[in-house]
């Protein structure tokens, strides 16, 4: 009577599992494959955030409105579902010797996803016709995660403070990189 159904396994082999979390993930897929299929078979389905390819006065049908805007809370949803899922297992361990597999394997993993957009998507759009190097939503999850690796040793009080500094100073160091303030290469200017 006072289990929560949200909290049961998924399987039988896989013990401590959220199932809350495994269907958030699912919802955040259905979702993407919505995008990715629109972008695929609707002429009038808006493909890109970048606001230099809109057209002033262009109508947005309400249908690629919601999805768009749906999509835009998935790369955010699967980067808190990693760290969710991250510190539920990091307050589940206790002894040292299994924690350094499962960090090396992390690791493995973070740094594969973050390969496959310079790689393969990048191959992609060279076929499709496109000529730049691909590094968006798998190289920024797969860096984060490989970056846990490291961040989730240190105390909560630094992780905070860090956490600040990047709120209080991307804008600026953003600015900084793209010669907004007037120094440095403008990385992403056409």
């Amino acid at each position: 009577m006072g289990t929560d159904p949200a909290a049961a396994p998924s399987a039988p082999g896989a013990p401590g599992r959220l199932r809350a979390i495994d269907r958030l993930r699912g919802l955040v897929m259905v979702f993407m494959a919505v995008d990715h299929a629109g972008a695929s078979m609707d002429a009038g389905h808006l493909v890109t955030d970048s606001t230099l390819m809109w057209q002033p006065g262009t109508e947005l049908p309400p249908a690629s409105f919601v999805t768009r805007f749906l999509t835009h809370f998935c790369a955010p949803t699967f980067v808190f579902l990693a760290g969710t899922s991250l510190a539920l297992s990091r307050a589940k361990r206790t002894s040292g010797a299994p924690a350094r597999a499962a960090d090396l394997f992390q690791l493995r993993r973070g740094l594969f996803l973050a390969a496959l957009d310079p790689t393969l998507i990048t191959a992609v759009w060279l076929l499709a016709g496109q000529r730049f190097l691909t590094l968006q939503v798998l190289y920024a999850i797969g860096l984060s995660m490989a970056a846990l690796v490291v961040l989730r040793r240190l105390p909560g009080v630094v992780l905070a403070a860090l956490g600040v500094a990047y709120l209080a100073g991307s804008e600026w160091l953003i600015d900084q990189v793209s010669g907004g303030l007037g120094w440095g290469p403008p990385v992403w200017a056409g």
